[in-house]
């Protein structure tokens, strides 16, 4: 699987997993739809410099933007734990290390 691929279907991932979410809360909308363009915008940049620097991989002695998506997912799940209270905020943020690991592992069985 390409890098490419690997990063379309994390985000049909999280697309569905956000969707469902708006479905779950209608009353709270704009909740989950802020907090999803809140960790959406961060996942996004990140996705950008990932492929930008994935051509020069082999120069690196260690991807640092590949360093920075585990920051990324524990940051959404330290969030998210100060969210718990508030369901329709919480679930993009959630969603993002709910649905990037099982990607990562695809990933990972893929490669080996």
């Amino acid at each position: 699987m390409t890098l490419g691929g690997l990063f379309t279907l994390g985000a049909a991932l999280w697309a569905a997993w956000v969707g469902y979410g708006l479905w779950r809360w209608r009353a709270a909308r704009d909740q989950t739809l802020l907090s999803s363009v809140l960790v959406g915008i961060p996942a996004a940049l990140l996705i950008r410099s990932t492929l930008a620097e994935s051509g020069m991989w082999s120069h690196l002695p260690v991807p640092y933007t590949l360093l920075l998506w585990p920051l990324l997912w524990l940051l959404c799940l330290i969030a998210a734990i100060f969210l718990r209270r508030e369901r329709p905020a919480m679930w993009p943020v959630l969603g993002l290390p709910a649905t990037g690991l099982p990607t990562a592992l695809l990933a990972f069985l893929d490669s080996v």
